[in-house]
């Protein structure tokens, strides 16, 4: 058996050298710069609110060009609708259960814990938890 090994490993230690080394590559571009810093930038038109579904569909989609819409989502009703009260007002609320987490930085050798989401909406706020879930079903 260690013979085989042997015979296996041999090769894969000959080549080795010739594709891990320990050269300089710090004139590489972006080479141990923060991550985006290096190369092609492009201008990201922004606008505020959201623009018509023809300008954005023929001038940005089509294009396939970013673009940043500014305070667009306070526009949405849903930003004042949805608010702890209002998640908390719906029946289902009490018996949708959810998967949450302990600790906002997220850990994946520490079990979930399932709560409701009645449970979870009165105690987020003062603890370290987040929601792992999906969206209740009762909210899609």
């Amino acid at each position: 058996m260690k013979v085989t090994a042997l015979v296996y490993y041999l090769p894969v230690l000959y080549l080795l050298p010739n594709y891990v080394s320990a050269e300089n590559h710090s004139e590489l571009p972006g080479h141990l710069k923060p991550l985006g810093s290096a190369g092609h930038h492009v201008k990201v038109d922004e606008m505020d609110g959201f623009p018509s579904v023809k300008t954005f569909f023929n001038g940005y989609v089509l294009k396939k060009k970013p673009m940043l819409m500014k305070g667009a989502a306070k526009i949405h009703p849903a930003f004042d609708l949805w608010s702890d009260d209002y998640f908390l007002s719906q029946p289902e609320a009490s018996s949708a259960e959810i998967d949450v987490q302990q600790h906002k930085k997220q850990n994946y050798s520490l079990p979930y814990k399932r709560a409701t989401f009645e449970e979870f909406l009165l105690r987020y706020n003062n603890t370290d938890e987040y929601m792992v879930s999906y969206i209740p079903f009762h909210l899609k």
